[in-house]
């Protein structure tokens, strides 16, 4: 297989990704590199939808309820018997309910919450395939570390390939610029070479090598 500089020009011009790829592989056999893939992260199975939904009043959240209107005849009971004396957590001090007047009664922050969980049917079973889906989602994760730290070490092989790629890609961009400028001074010059190449010689910098190209080759992209 031929490297990077036992092709011309066009040849590396003509390369495609997949032909780059594989010179790529080529220069760490030749490195004595081992050739390791980007891993691809596995299909998890499918974990069932969470099937309960539990309703539970934002102050009192230990306490789950099947349905809204439970919360709700809760809430009313505590607003309308709120304390009138301030009491304390008997371990921390902290203020659990103060005197309140019967606007604050009213309007008293009580509002109901919701979170849905797995029912006792499905439970096991969502657990086994989160169970499995970790486990998958866990060596692709170590793969993957080791697959970042490997191209940190061939770094310098891929930089190799694609800046000389890169180097010819923007030296025939620029040639085939310059190419459609000749085309144009020879319409300018009634089709006198000499002249043409005088204007293009003159407004750009260009080699004997690179004349004879936008001359004499079709340039293509």
């Amino acid at each position: 297989m031929k490297t990077l500089k036992d092709m011309t020009d066009i040849e590396i011009l003509k390369l495609s990704d997949e032909q780059i790829a594989q010179i790529i592989k080529y220069r760490k056999a030749q490195e004595w590199i081992r050739l390791l893939e980007k891993p691809i992260e596995p299909e998890y199975e499918e974990t069932p939808e969470k099937d309960e939904t539990y309703y539970f009043c934002n102050q009192m959240s230990s306490f789950q309820f099947t349905n809204s209107e439970d919360v709700e005849k809760i809430i009313k009971v505590i607003k309308e018997n709120l304390p009138t004396e301030t009491y304390f957590d008997r371990y921390s001090w902290r203020k659990l309910l103060s005197k309140v007047s019967w606007y604050e009664r009213d309007y008293a922050e009580f509002k109901i919450d919701q979170k849905t969980e797995y029912s006792s049917a499905i439970k096991e079973e969502a657990e086994q395939i989160e169970s499995r889906n970790n486990q998958l989602k866990k060596v692709y994760e170590k793969e993957l570390e080791e697959y970042e730290e490997y191209k940190k070490d061939i770094q310098w092989i891929i930089d190799e390939v694609w800046n000389k790629v890169f180097e010819v890609r923007e030296k025939y961009q620029k040639l085939l610029k310059l190419q459609n400028d000749y085309s144009q001074y020879l319409v300018l010059a009634d089709n006198d070479e000499k002249i043409a190449t005088s204007f293009l010689q003159n407004a750009n910098t260009i080699t004997d090598e690179e004349l004879l190209i936008i001359k004499w080759d079709k340039i293509t992209l």
